[in-house]
């Protein structure tokens, strides 16, 4: 009986977490509504988001003229509203109460304060890239050295990415050694680099807001995963 019962506790477990993790699967299915009515999978965890650029320094200007620090704030914010929705608590290095979303810059140095002031337990960097060569497309995800957790996590963002946005060119995560936010904590962290501006069909695409969602939403399954799985 006792054994009938352990099987039966495993099994709806089992159920529980395909559930969580197969609601990230399709685009368009997974819902932020989802985890509302007090289910908060994510509770608990506090992630640190990095939008990178801002202010003064707009990052890569696409073809089309797009920047990237105001691609990568929203989406930034929009990632952000799936974690709260989670039950996490979110630190934004660049946006607060009163200016979230504006545009404004900080220094090397005061993100890096800023990831080490948030006590966090998980950073992502959002980026956009941008090559000489214009043909050059795909998404790319650094990992942190300082976390033997950081390169997990990049795969499972990598993996994720790719397969919901269904990108055309596939890339091999890559050390981030040199990347002076990926060394701020000792914590799980990763850059992900969410498409290159100098690509005109992939800037129109990062242009669109139901595609910055998209790629918040993957960003977010991928978290979810290696959370609920590590």
């Amino acid at each position: 009986m006792k054994r009938e019962f352990n099987i039966m506790v495993f099994t709806c477990l089992g159920v529980v977490i395909a559930l969580i993790l197969g609601a990230c699967i399709i685009p368009y299915v997974y819902d932020v509504s989802y985890t509302s009515g007090g289910f908060e999978p994510l509770k608990g965890i506090r992630v640190i988001i990095d939008p990178g650029h801002g202010g003064s320094d707009p990052g890569s200007i696409g073809v089309l003229g797009s920047k990237e620090s105001l691609i990568n704030m929203k989406i930034a914010l929009y990632l952000r509203e799936y974690f709260i929705d989670s039950g996490a608590e979110v630190v934004l290095t660049r946006g607060d109460g009163v200016r979230l979303g504006e545009d404004y810059g900080l220094s090397k140095a005061q993100r890096v304060e800023a990831v080490k002031g948030g006590k966090g337990d998980i950073l992502i960097s959002i980026h956009c890239n941008k090559f000489s060569d214009s043909s050059v497309r795909g998404i790319e995800v650094y990992y942190g050295v300082a976390d033997s957790r950081s390169a997990e996590l990049a795969q499972t963002i990598s993996d994720y990415m790719n397969s919901v946005l269904e990108t055309k060119k596939k890339r091999i995560i890559r050390s981030g050694e040199n990347l002076y936010i990926l060394k701020a904590d000792n914590i799980p962290s990763v850059l992900v680099e969410c498409g290159y501006l100098s690509n005109k069909d992939e800037e129109l695409l990062l242009i669109s807001d139901e595609y910055k969602k998209r790629v918040a939403q993957s960003i977010y399954c991928a978290v979810l995963k290696f959370h609920t799985l590590s």
